[in-house]
């Protein structure tokens, strides 16, 4: 059964009636974000989340090789710039 917005079952199409956004994550969201890396031991991983219609965050899947470069690159530069973040601190932090 499709979602609630979408199209069809997949959501990604049709590509040219999509726009993107930054958005907030909520505090608690980004907590069970923090806490799920840690349980499996990641640096990275692409969350894939949907809101239904009363505003409530619903996880699919965290992708630890997840793709971001089709977003626009106002969103992309936020992820590369924080991935770079990261990357720069990791080798100090396993020591």
């Amino acid at each position: 059964m499709p979602m609630v917005g979408s199209p069809g079952l997949n959501w990604r199409r049709p590509y040219d009636d999509l726009s993107y956004l930054a958005m907030d994550t909520p505090p608690d969201v980004a907590e069970g974000v923090r806490g799920c890396l840690t349980e499996f031991g990641l640096t990275y991983g692409a969350f894939d989340f949907g809101l239904d219609t009363r505003g409530m965050w619903h996880v699919y899947e965290c992708n630890p090789h997840g793709q971001y470069a089709w977003f626009p690159g106002c969103i992309t530069g936020q992820i590369t710039a924080a991935i770079a973040e990261q990357l720069q601190h990791f080798d100090r932090e396993r020591r």
